[in-house]
């Protein structure tokens, strides 16, 4: 079953103030008055508990003795059924009310399990020892008031004033998400000290109150601050799983203070959660909001792509999650899913490249939800649905959902001169083109895209894994295989990264582009079981260079190669070729790379004597190879006996290839120079 999730636009950062409407007040003489401003109930297990606040007035010139006076509570059903009442912890110390000052008395009541507010009605009376009934009291006056009368509308927030306590609530967004089992409620409210004193959060509760009667708890999130100093406000994230089965319609959300020797959770207020309505269409660079048991998180889609992999495509989102909240929250662990034409669900995975484990206050963080898909497949509307799996059921409950058609955008595409970014805290680095190398052998060519890699971070890194494909003009596109870099970039330090295609020798190149992408990565940084790249880029290549004529600086990079001083000899009756030269062979240290199948190749070809011999040279593997440095070589070939009569005319010339090779047979000529036979050139 697919979840269906809403999302509450009921964000409001300026939220109305709620006043309840005036009720009669009632006279206690000489001026003074009380009057009922707060009544909330809510279920227990086998009752209904009421709390309600009266605010005391003395007009008189002396004080008032709140001894005199208490509150009873009778139903207007059940034959005028009355209720013991007892006064709030908080609250039992109050006796004396000075002369034009006010205060707020909070009492409570248990009520019969099938009680309703509005069959309430609460009486005021004065204790009377010389009264002419039994029970010693005179009855000043009563409240009574509709069923909604003191329910906070969404939209609206509402100074809670409990036992010396006065907190400003207002819910400011609600999300509510389904799945098979369960409807996921997420909260967002806003709570603001306005009194004198220190408020303690642990004392607070929070509950779902449903049409039928029924209390869930909410749990606040983890990062919940544990107090509430005067003056300053605070956000809370407030979730709960609540049975499928309970028609989300009519839910308030019951905010109580657990406090006193008691520690009763008395109701403080009632609100009404604010009615979710579907998320905004056709609008993926919108802002939306969501939270988590960790704490609420602002989330923007920057951008959706489609990229190819083997024989299907990623699909991937590009998203920023920020925390605009004044305190560090944890990296939120998500997953998610593409709805395609409203019929294909494609489960997704999540991609966080930043090494941080938690978002500073107003800090973002980027994230990437992919998926695979077939290539062949075409759609045109589009669901994202962002998703958390519940930490208590294991249930994956929707966040968010967005919805829109045609929003896969185009991949960026750069220049053949601009760097690639990646941005990803801790791993920050650039990868920009360097060159293109065709290796050939007899049958095929290996197409090669260099690519310098840069450490932007101030700290030794591991070269970024890349994936990237060869797309030619025709629209075809090549796998490719990446060499693997093993050893770390130092601050500033550089990478030469190699992605390689093979195709037929005749194949055109021109106005080729690389695809190219980051390898998402598991947690811990092994790669996943199928390999899928985020942050995808189309890249303009250049066109290959041809080989140089001079055997200067050849371009065996990270190496630099000059020969020099190159005199032939050819043993006559062996037939055994001789090269003695000079070379330099230098090296950027501060490049890693991977040479494991890379050789310097020299070949001697004389194409119209019809001679050509060569021979293979490892670099920097000992005796034998080309060494950093300045230094004397030989070399020495007897493949062709017949080498001397080949030789026409001692004024011949042949050219001294100097190949780069690969494996075992694909080569790339970068330098060629003609020199005259047992002669010395320059």
């Amino acid at each position: 079953m697919m979840p269906a999730a809403t999302i509450a636009q009921a964000d409001a950062s300026e939220l109305k103030v709620f006043t309840p409407g005036a009720l009669n007040k009632v006279s206690l003489g000489s001026a003074s008055q009380a009057e009922l401003v707060n009544a909330v109930m809510m279920p227990t297990s086998d009752a209904k508990l009421l709390a309600f606040s009266i605010k005391y007035y003395n007009g008189g010139n002396s004080d008032l003795d709140l001894n005199n006076y208490w509150a009873k509570v009778r139903s207007k059903s059940k034959a005028g059924t009355a209720y013991s009442v007892k006064i709030a912890a908080g609250d039992r110390n109050k006796s004396k009310l000075p002369a034009k000052n006010e205060t707020i008395i909070t009492y409570y009541s248990e009520l019969s399990e099938d009680a309703t507010l509005g069959d309430v009605i609460i009486d005021v009376i004065e204790w009377d020892l010389y009264s002419s009934s039994g029970s010693f009291e005179k009855r000043l006056g009563q409240f009574s008031f509709a069923e909604q009368h003191f329910t906070v509308p969404a939209g609206f927030k509402y100074e809670m004033k409990q036992s010396g306590m006065a907190l400003q609530a207002g819910i400011k967004k609600s999300s509510i998400s389904s799945n098979e089992k369960y409807h996921n409620i997420a909260l967002t409210v806003e709570l603001l000290n306005s009194g004198k004193s220190t408020v303690a959060l642990p004392q607070l509760k929070y509950y779902v109150l449903t049409k039928e009667d029924i209390l869930y708890p909410l749990t606040p999130s983890r990062t919940t601050a544990s107090e509430i100093a005067p003056k300053l406000s605070v956000e809370l994230s407030l979730r709960a799983n609540i049975p499928v089965e309970i028609k989300p319609d009519g839910w308030k959300l019951v905010v109580a203070n657990a406090t006193g020797d008691d520690q009763l959770a008395l109701p403080l207020a009632a609100f009404a959660i604010p009615k979710s309505e579907i998320a905004i269409r056709d609008d993926f660079k919108a802002e939306y909001s969501f939270a988590t048991l960790d704490g609420l998180y602002h989330v923007t889609i920057n951008r959706i792509t489609r990229a190819p992999i083997d024989d299907r495509d990623v699909l991937s989102a590009y998203m920023t999650i920020k925390n605009k909240g004044t305190k560090a929250v944890p990296v939120p662990e998500l997953t998610g899913m593409f709805v395609l034409d409203d019929a294909i669900e494609i489960q997704a995975s999540m991609h966080q490249p930043n090494k941080v484990i938690a978002i500073s206050p107003n800090a973002e963080i980027d994230v990437y939800l992919h998926a695979a898909i077939p290539y062949t497949f075409e759609f045109e509307e589009m669901k994202l649905v962002l998703q958390e799996k519940d930490p208590v059921t294991n249930e994956v409950g929707s966040l968010l959902e967005v919805t829109g058609n045609n929003p896969v955008e185009p991949l960026p595409l750069l220049a053949s001169d601009e760097a690639y970014n990646v941005t990803g805290i801790g791993a920050r680095s650039t990868y920009a083109v360097r060159e293109v190398r065709s290796y050939e052998n007899n049958t095929s060519k290996r197409y090669t895209v260099q690519l310098d890699a840069k450490n932007l971070e101030r700290r030794a890194i591991n070269v970024q894994q890349m994936a990237g494909f060869i797309k030619t003009s025709d629209g075809n596109i090549f796998p490719t295989e990446v060499a693997e870099i093993k050893n770390k970039m130092t601050p500033g330090g550089k990478a030469l990264i190699e992605i390689a295609a093979y195709m037929p020798l005749e194949y055109d190149l021109t106005d080729a582009t690389l695809i190219l992408g980051e390898v998402a990565t598991a947690e811990g940084g092994q790669q996943t079981a199928e390999t899928v790249y985020i942050n995808p880029v189309e890249i303009r290549l250049p066109s290959e260079k041809a080989p140089q004529d001079t055997l200067e600086n050849i371009d065996l990079y990270p190496y630099r190669l000059t020969i020099s001083n190159v005199k032939s000899q050819i043993q006559y009756g062996s037939g055994t070729l001789t090269l003695d030269f000079k070379y330099k062979l230098e090296r950027d240290s501060l490049v890693q790379f991977n040479g494991e199948n890379k050789k310097i190749v020299i070949e001697v070809l004389d194409e119209k004597n019809n001679v050509a011999v060569a021979n293979e040279y490892a670099i920097e593997a000992g005796d034998g190879s080309f060494i950093v440095g300045e230094h004397e070589f030989k070399f020495i070939n007897n493949e062709d006996p017949d080498l001397i009569f080949k030789i026409e005319r001692l004024n011949n010339t042949y050219k001294l290839n100097v190949y780069e090779q690969y494996g075992a047979d694909y080569r790339k000529l970068l330098a060629s120079k003609e020199i005259r036979w047992f002669a010395t050139s320059d």
